[in-house]
């Protein structure tokens, strides 16, 4: 078993190897918060490697009352594509987030260092997401990462068709990317030709919905990404995202 730090560089030639173009990063802290960037490869290699990691991994000294800043600012100071903050359905209470809700969460991103105009949600149709989170973020000018899940075909099925609806009544301007399925490889719920086929199905739904500029792909650990049993899923992906747990993979909790 190895770590993180020890199994970034079998990571990298493995990323350096894909035909995807782009390469996400998530990172999380705890289950209340994470940050997602999106690099070109050089790029990945440059900053990633040279600056967010060391930035990153010296905010486990920072008193939890100030990491969430602590991280805001080093996704902040990194070159990416795309920065943005990654963010749940759901209140603190356990209910479904309405648009007020989701706007005040748009608006508190943008306030944070980095004044973060981006952010991923990981569900279509959970808790009504794009229904209430699109208008949210076209009126604070807001852009996403759309998370489509595939746990089940009915389950996936209302994803696509939540992702359709919002798209045929907003455009496709506030999408960056889709993520269809987030660690699926990872939890084992899915195989990779299954998960390959449905990244195609979503992609081919985006070109019929004239939106065939936005990117496709998927994101797990990078457990999953140096699988070979997974290469149908990162020959699929226009860009793959690789979640990182500098805190906890692979620990005994």
């Amino acid at each position: 078993t190895l770590s993180l730090h020890d199994a970034l560089p079998i990571c990298l030639l493995s990323l350096l190897s894909a035909s995807p173009s782009a390469v996400s990063i998530y990172f999380r802290s705890s289950t209340l918060f994470s940050c997602f960037l999106v690099f070109s490869l050089r790029s990945f290699i440059r900053s990633f490697i040279h600056s967010f990691i060391h930035s990153f991994i010296h905010s486990t000294l920072v008193m939890k009352s100030s990491l969430l800043l602590t991280i805001a600012a080093a996704c902040a100071g990194a070159e990416a594509y795309w920065k943005g903050i990654n963010i749940g359905a759901n209140n603190p209470d356990g209910s479904c987030k309405s648009q007020a809700d989701w706007e005040t969460d748009f608006k508190t991103i943008a306030s944070l260092p980095g004044a973060f105009t981006s952010a991923r949600l990981y569900a279509s149709s959970d808790c009504n997401t794009l229904a209430n989170a699109v208008p949210a973020a076209l009126k604070t000018g807001t852009t996403l990462l759309v998370g489509v899940w595939t746990e089940d075909s009915t389950h996936y099925e209302n994803e696509k068709q939540a992702l359709l609806a919002a798209v045929q009544q907003y455009g496709h301007d506030w999408i960056i990317s889709v993520s269809v399925g987030s660690e699926d490889l990872y939890r084992g719920d899915t195989d990779a030709s299954t998960l390959a086929s449905q990244i195609n199905d979503v992609r081919g739904m985006m070109w019929g919905l004239g939106a065939g500029s936005i990117e496709v792909g998927h994101v797990d650990t990078w457990t999953a990404w140096v699988d070979s049993a997974n290469t149908a899923v990162i020959e699929a992906c226009d860009f793959l995202g690789m979640d990182g747990y500098p805190y906890f993979q692979d620990a005994s909790i």
